[in-house]
């Protein structure tokens, strides 16, 4: 298998998560649009719609090394950190988008949950500035995602 061939097959196995990601941040894009543009209540829930899918989207870019390195040189050391960060915070902000669909006690139940992963969320993203530990709250940010 010639150089060529081998840097195709690459990219090929690379196009999904590229596809997927782009597709998530225009959906995440056209949420925010949509909520600029009708002015009414109800907007929250496209505002939280928008971030969820666009996080997402960031999140499966980050993953894929042909946009790492498409990315200027002075970003790609963030990369980490991104990465990290969106996959606390995309459950935090899926809860918040839930959180606008609900009503009476589920409204409640959603708001505890919005709190405990905030807070898993800045004790995982606290944890992997210091000690670049990027799993230390994964199984708790899953239990509270998960329940």
């Amino acid at each position: 298998m010639g150089p060529d061939s081998q840097a195709a097959a690459l990219l090929r196995d690379q196009v999904l998560g590229t596809c997927a990601g782009t597709a998530f941040v225009m959906v995440g894009l056209a949420a925010w649009a949509l909520a600029a543009f009708r002015r009414r209540s109800g907007v929250r829930v496209f505002v939280w719609l928008g971030t969820w899918s666009a996080i997402y989207g960031i999140q499966e870019l980050a993953r894929v090394p042909a946009a790492v390195a498409a990315l200027p040189r002075a970003l790609q050391p963030s990369v980490p950190y991104v990465r990290v960060a969106a996959a606390y915070l995309v459950p935090v902000v899926a809860m918040l988008a839930w959180h606008e669909l609900t009503r009476g006690s589920l409204r409640l139940l959603m708001k505890a949950s919005i709190a405990v992963g905030l807070a898993i969320a800045a004790a995982g993203i606290g944890t992997f500035l210091v000690s670049r530990d990027a799993a230390a709250f994964m199984r708790p940010n899953v239990v509270v995602t998960v329940p």
